[in-house]
């Protein structure tokens, strides 16, 4: 492959690692936020707080030492659930506030990276794109072993959400409680959350499986141009030998009887292929 070495093509490759950098560390950050979200949550799974709000409401009598105990241990726990809350929401916000930030950002190296590759000559645009052609084929192997781990994943965070609604639900029917309370909107702000929030579990699951949708398609991708490249059995035979099993040009022209001219020759056809049809692997997932 000829060297590329022009200020444009420099420029391309970091703004690539850049946006990459960004993607990252966006996924890193939400996923600490949910680490801690839960891990806040999880102290007051055994208090009942539908239950409680209602006990209080109902513990009046002051002169009576026991209720004035146990209001007193109420309001404590209470107290702890909701400052518990407010930190989750300021925790939601200040999440909400980074992720804007790096969206814009994003944006704008997207748009810088799209404006530079607009400008480069059809020859540089073709060796950019066999980077790109060339980085997803390394990456095909490695379908299964990510496969597998999106579905341990997806299967983890399901169960974990399906554990916090089943306690919040059974804590519902143990409580009996009136229509209208305090702890009406609580319980229906949690079930809420669980179900709906993008910063919770069930947005992660959404994250998951997006990309497994992606990888699927992806993968098929790959697969339709392979069996098209069966009319080209010297060019899909380099596809395989060179990206899927690792073998060097001097390998395959050895085990091919082909010299390193035409082993050449069936890289760039195979790889045009690829190119040609680039813009389906963006389809296939929509």
């Amino acid at each position: 492959m000829a060297q590329l070495n022009t200020e444009n093509i420099k420029k391309v490759k970091e703004l690539e690692d850049e946006i990459r950098n960004i993607n990252a560390n966006m996924q890193k950050y939400w996923m600490h936020f949910i680490q801690s979200k839960e891990k806040k949550e999880r102290d007051f799974w055994h208090i009942d707080i539908k239950k409680a709000y209602d006990e209080l409401l109902r513990l009046k009598d002051k002169s009576n030492p026991g209720e004035v105990y146990r209001k007193r241990e109420l309001q404590e726990q209470l107290k702890g659930y909701e400052a518990m809350k407010k930190e989750i929401a300021s925790m939601e916000r200040d999440l909400g506030q980074y992720l804007e930030v790096q969206q814009a950002e994003y944006i704008k190296k997207y748009d810088e990276l799209r404006t530079i590759t607009d400008s480069l000559s059809d020859k540089e645009k073709f060796e950019l794109a066999v980077r790109k052609i060339e980085k997803w084929l390394y990456a095909y192997p490695d379908i299964p072993t990510r496969r597998e781990e999106l579905t341990k994943r997806i299967e983890t965070a399901t169960k974990e959400r399906d554990y916090e609604k089943d306690v919040l639900q059974s804590k519902e029917i143990s409580g009996m409680p009136k229509a209208g309370t305090i702890s009406d909107s609580t319980f229906n702000a949690a079930i809420y959350n669980i179900e709906n929030s993008k910063y919770g579990l069930n947005g992660l699951i959404q994250g998951y499986e997006r990309e497994m949708t992606e990888l699927n398609a992806f993968e098929r991708w790959i697969k339709d141009i392979l069996n098209e490249l069966d009319k080209d059995k010297p060019a899909k035979n380099y596809i395989e030998l060179h990206y899927f099993q690792s073998y060097t040009w001097q390998e395959i022209a050895q085990a091919t009887n082909y010299n390193i001219e035409n082993i050449r020759k069936m890289r760039k056809r195979a790889l045009q292929k690829f190119i040609e049809r680039e813009s389906e692997v963006y389809s296939k997932v929509q």
